[in-house]
């Protein structure tokens, strides 16, 4: 209490410093926020994308085993893993790296597995590349390992 019932101003450095630390704390803290409500925008995204291509696989092969092709035939696991590509962003074989049009992230060539068990699906695993800026300055990329998985269930 001293230190409060000083006259000459010094409160005020004190007062400053606290200041300036409780500012950095919510600049931390907000840059944070953005980072992680950014990677789950995108994750979401990706859901999405591979939960419609597999709904729109699964219409064509329901489709077509009702005009009288046989099921195993159907469901070509080459074609079904090729079009997924597509589906999430890769147009090309040799493209390694899908940057989102707003450019705060992009991704890695995913791996793309397909399972079939009382259904089919596939499973994505990529890596996330997202670009840590702040005041206008790059200063370095986070890699986020994700999977993800949809499938259609037979009932």
């Amino acid at each position: 209490m001293k230190i409060l019932n000083n006259k000459k101003g010094e409160i005020y450095i004190y007062l400053c410093a606290l200041l300036l630390a409780i500012i950095m704390l919510v600049s931390v803290v907000i840059l944070y926020m953005g980072i992680v409500s950014g990677i789950q925008i995108q994750k979401r995204d990706m859901k999405q994308k591979l939960d419609s291509y597999v709904a729109e696989y699964a219409i064509e092969a329901f489709e077509a085993v009702k005009q009288g092709e046989a099921y195993a035939k159907v469901l070509n696991t080459d074609n079904f893993m090729k079009g997924a590509y597509k589906a999430v962003g890769f147009t090309t074989d040799g493209q390694s790296v899908y940057t989102y049009p707003n450019g705060t992230c992009s991704i890695t060539r995913p791996t793309i597995t397909s399972h079939k068990t009382d259904g089919f699906g596939l499973t994505i695993s990529y890596t996330l590349i997202y670009s840590l800026e702040w005041n206008g300055k790059s200063y370095t990329d986070i890699q986020i390992p994700i999977t993800l998985t949809s499938s259609y269930n037979l009932k």
